[in-house]
């Protein structure tokens, strides 16, 4: 499970989260800060995410630190990338009487898109403590793999161009390798998703994202 950054005041209610899960056997990532000296680590970020059944977020009364170079707050690059990924995401937030502006677009985002990403999405407000027993239920609930492609393959590299980012059938598809319980990994922002890029020209080495492909057990 993907435990996000959040906000200092929800620090303790983080640590919370993490110290019950892993005493329940469950590995929670990351293990380290993705924020070194104001400087975002997407690409230990996306690792993390890909590798993870489903990701927690926690939102709390601030936007939160926004990473050097970056115009959003870190838990909001975070939901991102989750999204991204396609997985299942589950957010939490305070009931406040006043929100920061920027938080307060960011959770009306959330909430207009829910029933468009009904399947990898769940917004929960209030109780704390019964968030923390649907992260459980969640993944106790996870589904085995199914007869075909999902009991033959454990992880999927999918490759697809950067325009079709939020194309509606490449979401579809990511949302029903995770439910088979497939990992997804995908190129970073900004890489060439062209696969005859893949290999640097006159380069005995392989590239990142090609041995990150390699790791997996189909490519789409």
């Amino acid at each position: 499970m993907f435990l996000a950054s959040t906000t200092a005041d929800l620090n303790g209610k983080r640590d919370e989260i993490r110290r019950e899960l892993a005493g329940k056997g469950y590995e929670v990532t990351p293990a380290a800060s993705l924020l070194l000296d104001g400087v975002f680590d997407e690409e230990g970020a996306r690792q993390a995410i890909n590798s993870a059944a489903v990701t927690v977020h926690l939102l709390g009364s601030s936007y939160g630190v926004i990473p050097e170079g970056r115009e959003c707050s870190l838990p909001h690059i975070v939901l991102e990338l989750a999204e991204q990924a396609g997985k299942r995401r589950l957010l939490w937030f305070a009931k406040q009487s006043a929100l920061d502006p920027k938080l307060d677009s960011l959770i009306t985002k959330m909430s207009d898109t829910q029933d468009e990403h009904s399947a990898a999405l769940d917004l929960h407000q209030g109780s704390f403590e019964t968030f923390k027993e649907s992260i459980v239920d969640v993944l106790v609930a996870r589904p085995a793999p199914g007869p075909g492609v999902a009991s033959e393959c454990r992880s999927v590299y999918l490759l697809f161009d950067e325009a079709d980012s939020n194309n509606a059938n490449l979401r579809a598809l990511h949302r029903c390798l995770v439910n088979e319980g497939i990992p997804v990994q995908t190129p970073g922002r900004g890489e060439d998703y062209r696969t005859k890029k893949l290999i640097p020209s006159g380069s005995g080495r392989r590239a990142p994202q090609l041995r990150e492909r390699e790791s997996c057990q189909a490519t789409l």
